[in-house]
């Protein structure tokens, strides 16, 4: 196989979550242990003096999830249950599609800190509607105020001027003059929510994690699970054995008993919460990965940025590897971005398909550019598969379905790849190397990933999406 690039690498910059991010919920918290985490950073690489780039992933428009309701976990403004109050969903909504943060995502923070659940359940009978209409929230006994449960410093460093106006003793949805920006203003505290997430990591698209997930000193993960703990402990909180730590006047302390069984549970009220109120369940992730029967997995390493976004997405690209990697990603990863065929910052690629029919995502997003198929490398998303020839893909059953499930479930999220197309010249449809390869400036004469495998995965793909379809018109008279 070979690449083609002669661009040099854009330096990746880590996003820098330097504003005000110490806890949230500050429950039995003083405000010296507080302060001490607001410039600490789950993210920090002391060793390299940066802060590496979060994992987002984008995975294509809104999908829908078992209950035929728009998943708002794939877009700022997706719908949410028709028991959350029209009143309180139309602020989620507004807040979300204003800063691309999940409406779910806010509703859920909303009912953590006013403590709409029994038993980690939602109650979703009491929206705490009488207290919108009065302005009257509780104050913690560490000061955080309001629907959102604001401390002073953090409001002050994201406040919003909500759109909606307040009338006759009520909030409505109706847009007016300002009318001041107030912590306990409901459309003021759910905006400048929505701000504050979104400097947390809670944008779009993200998977929902779990409590045991890796929360490492220095891990890059981003899912819902670690917005959650973000938003109650700050991101300069990790886990080591067990026990949560963050920095105090330099030095490494751990949280105290209280803090630590706090921290727990807003993560697990907050999950089981956030599914009901998204439609996924533990684990899941609502059809914004691929499809339910793959193994999918954001790869928790170094993804490759060369800082450019795809200009249209119309083709699938499918490559076969030329080696086997007994160390998995990673080596792979190490493998290809050493490769020097393709320009200074080495070959990347969108998808890597294991050889145990794993599809690991290898971009912060689906639509970065990488330099995996000379002249499509700006319209397709590339595929890499593990095997040493068309014979090793041919005979693995189980990484077969995967790669067809993965461009199925493509297809799916970008449209514009016409699953019935397999047009080299222009760069459309279901594509192997070996074809693009013929009709392009690279002419190298590989034949990835094999003109019988392609034949078999083509017709796979398409068979899947005609029963797909005509599953969807079953019930139609």
């Amino acid at each position: 196989m070979k690449y083609y690039e002669k661009q040099t690498i854009a330096l990746s910059i880590g996003v820098l979550f330097f504003l005000l991010v110490g806890p949230r919920h500050s429950l039995g918290v003083s405000e010296e242990d507080r302060d001490s985490v607001y410039n600490n950073f789950n993210n920090y690489s002391e060793e390299q003096g940066i802060l590496n780039k979060p994992n987002y992933s984008l995975y294509g428009s809104a999908g829908t999830n078992n209950s035929g309701r728009s998943n708002s976990s794939c877009i700022g403004g997706g719908d949410l249950p028709s028991f959350v109050p029209d009143l309180l969903s139309s602020y989620f909504k507004a807040a979300g599609e204003k800063h691309n943060v999940d409406s779910a995502m806010i509703a859920t923070i909303y009912a953590v800190e006013n403590a709409l659940y029994t038993d980690s359940s939602l109650d979703s009978s009491n929206w705490r509607i009488s207290k919108i209409h009065s302005n009257s929230w509780a104050v913690s006994p560490g000061n955080a105020k309001g629907p959102m449960q604001f401390l002073d410093s953090t409001w002050n460093g994201h406040k919003q001027e909500g759109p909606y106006l307040y009338e006759s003793g009520k909030w409505t949805t109706n847009e007016g003059p300002g009318d001041g920006i107030d912590v306990n203003h409901a459309d003021d505290a759910i905006y400048g929510a929505g701000d504050f997430l979104s400097s947390i990591g809670a944008k779009s698209g993200l998977s929902l994690g779990s409590a045991e997930q890796d929360f490492s000193r220095g891990t890059d993960l981003i899912t819902i699970a670690t917005v959650l703990k973000n938003y109650n402990a700050g991101a300069g909180t990790w886990r080591d054995g067990g026990v949560w730590k963050y920095l105090k006047n330099g030095q490494v302390t751990a949280w105290s008993s209280t803090k630590q069984t706090e921290i727990n549970g807003y993560i697990d009220k907050g999950l089981s919460i956030y599914s009901e109120l998204s439609g996924l369940s533990s684990g899941g992730d609502g059809g914004c990965t691929l499809a339910e029967d793959i193994q999918f997995q954001m790869f928790n390493g170094e993804l490759f940025d060369h800082g450019k976004t795809l200009t249209s997405v119309d083709s699938v690209l499918l490559h076969w590897t030329g080696g086997l990697y007994s160390g998995g990603p990673s080596q792979f990863q190490s493998a290809i971005a050493s490769n020097k065929a393709c320009g200074a910052g080495g070959c990347s690629v969108q998808l890597f398909a294991d050889k145990e029919g794993i599809v690991w995502q290898m971009v912060p997003n689906l639509e970065t550019a990488t330099w995996h198929g000379c002249q499509a490398n700006y319209n397709s998303i590339g595929i890499e598969i593990e095997g040493r020839g068309e014979s090793d893909l041919l005979n693995n059953e189980v990484q077969k379905q995967a790669v067809i499930s993965a461009v199925v479930k493509l297809t799916e999220l970008f449209p514009t790849i016409d699953p019935q197309q397999q047009d080299p010249v222009n760069l459309s449809g279901i594509l192997g190397h070996i074809e693009t390869d013929r009709v392009g400036p690279c002419k190298s004469g590989k034949p990835d990933p094999g003109e019988n495998y392609l034949e078999e995965v083509r017709s796979s793909i398409r068979r899947s999406i005609e029963i797909g379809g005509d599953k969807e018109g079953d019930n139609d008279e």
